[in-house]
Order: structure tokens, then sequence, then C-alpha cells
């Protein structure tokens, strides 16, 4: 008979700084699943909308997890000239802020996922001795990361290149490593229908899934309220719409038109944000997506192997929506509406051409060559662990 083992200790404290927040809530996931003796340690925003006291998401999602949250405001780039010395002085205080964070928690590693609240705390770290690994989610490296790649003691990434930077020119380990997904989305059989979907939805409905991401998109869900009497004679039409900020409500105006229309209510559901076990029981369900194409969203689009009409954001950095779902549409896995071609004629033609095509759009979001997103917080686990330079130890 052999002896149970119990898996190592791994005496670490990991901090995350906020930025890109479903990997970075894959990785955690992982980690307190498989080592729950490491330390976590996130560092980020309380609040997304500070005039509305609107707790942020990651906030929300780091408290669900018990871990420690520690309050940040980081400063963002701006192009301007004339607020340049002002964003430079906020850099300061921030670095100032950061080092205190890092001589009070001690962590070994920082443990970066992009964006602008992980540069002072870089900065800060590299000040400290304490070593930085950084990961890119998307085909183009953001400007965040451009700084972060310079800092960093190693830099793990998920597409096979970048659409603005030579990988040959990093003189600092590197792994490709693919994108960690949160666990309760890919767990199998780990969620029931929501209860705000009334009633039960059977093999032979067609479902819809609209994504705008957490803060929404205006164009998608003008999009959507311009369509919604047409697509729900065909779909049972599911609609993350965002949560409100200081100009718009958006569920409250997508509720109050599809009355208007008399849509029926277990036609058309509207939810500012869809919780993850939701999520995962309507990827296993749906028959086709709308959505952005931020990275991870098309990652777990890419899992569950959902055929999707994407509508980049057309002025994001480098396009880097506009990459990624070239990316896709290249391998014939996805669709491309532009945001100026969105009109409700146009989804429709859409969603009818694949519709058509949805089994061979499944074929090749299998082949597509983007690494096993289960085996990618195992990776950059690794990788930490060797940046930090942490001994396991069996007890």
């Amino acid at each position: 008979m052999k002896s149970f083992q119990s898996p190592p200790v791994i005496q670490m404290k990991i901090m995350i700084p906020g930025g890109h927040l479903t990997p970075a809530l894959g990785l955690i996931d992982w980690i307190k699943e498989k080592y729950p003796d490491v330390e976590l340690v996130f560092v980020g925003r309380k609040y997304s909308q500070q005039k509305l006291k609107q707790p942020a998401l990651e906030f929300n999602e780091i408290s669900k997890r018990h871990l420690e949250f520690i309050s940040f405001e980081g400063v963002k780039s701006s192009r301007s000239l004339l607020l340049m010395p002002l964003k430079l002085l906020k850099l300061i205080l921030s670095v100032r802020k950061a080092l205190s964070i890092v001589d009070v928690h001690k962590p070994d590693v920082l443990m970066s996922f992009g964006g602008y609240m992980a540069i002072p705390l870089a900065i800060a770290s590299k000040i400290r001795g304490v070593p930085i690994l950084t990961h890119e989610g998307t085909s183009v490296v953001g400007r965040a990361n451009k700084i972060l790649f310079r800092l960093a003691d190693g830099v793990v990434y998920s597409y096979p290149k970048f659409y603005n930077f030579d990988l040959s020119t990093l003189k600092k380990p590197s792994l490709r490593t693919g994108t960690p997904l949160r666990t309760k989305i890919i767990l199998p059989n780990s969620s029931d229908q929501p209860i705000w979907i009334k009633k039960p939805i059977g093999d032979d409905q067609r479902i819809l899934l609209v994504l705008g991401g957490s803060q929404g998109s205006l164009t998608i869900n003008k999009l959507i309220q311009d369509s919604i009497q047409e697509l729900v004679k065909d779909w049972i039409v599911v609609h993350q719409c965002g949560r409100p900020n200081k100009f718009y409500n958006y569920r409250e105006e997508l509720i109050q038109r599809s009355s208007e229309l008399k849509v029926s209510a277990d036609r058309y559901y509207v939810r500012e944000w869809i919780e993850e076990e939701e999520l995962a029981w309507l990827y296993k369900v749906a028959t086709l997506a709308v959505s952005r194409s931020g990275a991870n969203t098309l990652e777990e689009l890419r899992y569950y192997q959902i055929p999707s009409i994407l509508i980049p954001l057309p002025h994001s950095y480098y396009q880097e929506q506009e990459m990624n779902a070239n990316f896709m549409a290249e391998h014939g896995a996805a669709i491309i509406l532009l945001q100026n071609e969105a009109t409700p004629e146009n989804l429709l033609s859409q969603l009818n051409l694949v519709l058509t095509h949805r089994k061979q759009i499944q074929a090749n979001l299998k082949s597509v060559p983007l690494l096993d997103s289960k085996q990618a917080p195992e990776l950059i686990f690794q990788q930490l662990k060797k940046i930090c330079k942490q001994p396991s130890r069996s007890e």
C-alpha cells in the first residue's frame, strides 16, 4: 500500500498588482488549491467609480477569495505634454507609497499581469531587490508591459508572436505559458442554470451570449438594443452589458427599451456582470457569442469552442483588439464585424453566416496555435519559483 505524501510546502509570498484581472484570478485560484501555504497579497483599486463609491471588480473578486487586499491608485499614462509634469509628480508619489507597501509586506516576488497599476510597484520592487515576473496575455505588448519588460527578471506570455515587439531582443528569461483561466470557469459540471434565467433552457434552443466586458461597450449595447426585436425571434439572448458609470446605466436603459418593444422577459436577459459559475454554465450551452476581442474573453470562448462574432475596440493601443480578432479570424476561428459596420442588418447577416459554418468554426477553434490554458498556472508558478529562488521542503 502506497503511503500518502503531502505536497511540498512552498515558502513564498507573492504580491500581485491589479492589471488584467481574469488571468491573475486564474493563477490565484490554482495556487490556493495546489499550494495553500503560499501567501498571496493583491494590490489594486478599491473603487472603480470613486465619486459613486462603486466597488471595483478586482476588490469584489479578491474579497470573495479571502485574500489580503491593499488599496492603491496607479498613474495612467498621458500623451499630453501639458499633463506630463503633473503625471511625473503623481508617479513619484505613487512610487513612494509603493515602497512603503513593499517594505511592510515584504513579498518574495512581484507577479504582474500588465497595466499601469504595476509600474510604481515594479519600480519599488526593483529598488528593494524584489524579483519581478510579468505576463503578457495579448498579441500586442501593452504600454505598461513595454516598461515592465525592462524592469522584470522574467517574462511569460501567451501568443506565439507579438505584432509590436521582437522577442529576440529580450535579454532575460522568457517562456510561453498560455493564459490562466479562472478555476470555476473550467471545472467540469461545476454549475447549474442561473436562477435569474426563469425557464429551463433545452438543447434545441439557440442561445446567443453577448459579452461587452466588465465596463460595458456602448457600441455593442446600442447594437443589441436596436436588434433585439429581431434577435428574440430566433434566439434566447443573454447580455452582459457592464456596470453603470457617470454617463450611462446600461442595464436600466436596455430593460426599459426592451419593455417598450414588448420583448418577452424569458427571451432576453440583461446582466451588469455575470458571475463565474453562471458564466461557466452559459459557456456550456451557448450556441454563438457576440463579443469584444479582449484576449482573456477570447481564451474562454476558445476553451469552450464557441463560434463568435468579434467586434474589436477600434481605438485600443496598437489596435490590440483588432490584432487579437485577426489572429482568430486568420485561423477560421471567428468572424469579425468592424465597429463602423456594426448595424442590426449586418449583425443578423453575420449570425446566419456563423450558424451555417458553426461546426467548421468549432473544429478550427481546436486547432488555433495557442497553448492549453490548463497548464498555464503551473508553468507561470514554476517561473516564479525560478526567479524567486525559494526552496521547497516536504513536511
